[in-house]
């Protein structure tokens, strides 16, 4: 029976990691590499970050310190699509931070391919979450540059392609599993585990408590 949780770009790369390396590393080890890779990749972003934000030093310790969290270290020894999301929201962050920060507009485009692979990776969680940090910083850039500054036509012409590549990103894939799975697919994927995650009602995906039990939960995960 067909069962669509998440969209499927982790599993995309798990399958090439098995037609690839399957014979020579067995099948388990093929597949958790792959989520030691996604978890390598959130570090090179997290320093780029850091480092964008705070420094170099800075971007080095954020790093570490990352490396050294309970979370992270459970989390990337897992086959979990987690590992994914991580990557991209992290890398679509620091995308943002070039362009506002770093006055770098061409990071737009990417910041878009990044956040379009937060939603492949997990659904609408991840474009979520960079909303929040795309917020805080465009804010910052309006206060530096001003609206003229901002409605620039180079700044226009890339944020409206950045929107439309992001989209596209999102849409291929929620288009094909509307057109292929049907209402009852559309509906299990998008109904069930998207709101059903967040109100507790997912429990048959192990979803039994409302949101706010990630409370307890963060602050060990977070420990050095």
């Amino acid at each position: 029976v067909p069962f669509v949780e998440k969209p499927p770009l982790y599993y995309i790369v798990g399958a090439g990691a098995l037609r690839l390396l399957a014979s020579l590393l067995g099948p388990t080890t093929a597949l958790r590499l792959t989520s030691a890779l996604w978890g390598l990749g959130a570090l090179a972003m997290t320093w780029l970050l850091a480092r964008r934000l705070l420094g170099r030093a800075q971007g080095i310790l954020a790093m570490v310190l990352l490396a050294a969290m309970p979370g992270f270290i459970y989390v990337t020894h897992w086959m979990l699509v987690d590992n994914a999301l991580l990557f991209f929201v992290t890398a679509a962050l620091w995308c943002f931070t070039e362009v506002y920060i770093g006055s770098r507009l061409g990071f737009l485009p990417w910041a878009a391919v990044f956040t379009g692979g937060a939603f492949l990776s997990k659904g609408f969680i991840g474009p979520l979450i960079i909303l929040l940090g795309w917020l805080g910083l465009v804010f910052s850039w309006g206060r530096q540059v001003g609206w003229r500054g901002m409605s620039q036509p180079r700044s226009l012409g890339l944020h409206g392609l950045a929107l439309i590549l992001c989209l596209a990103l999102m849409l291929s894939w929620m288009l094909a599993l509307r057109a292929v799975g049907g209402s009852d697919l559309w509906n299990e994927w998008f109904w069930v585990n998207h709101v059903g995650r967040f109100s507790g009602g997912a429990t048959q995906l192990g979803h039994m408590q409302p949101p706010w039990y990630y409370l307890t939960v963060m602050p060990v995960y977070l420990l050095p």
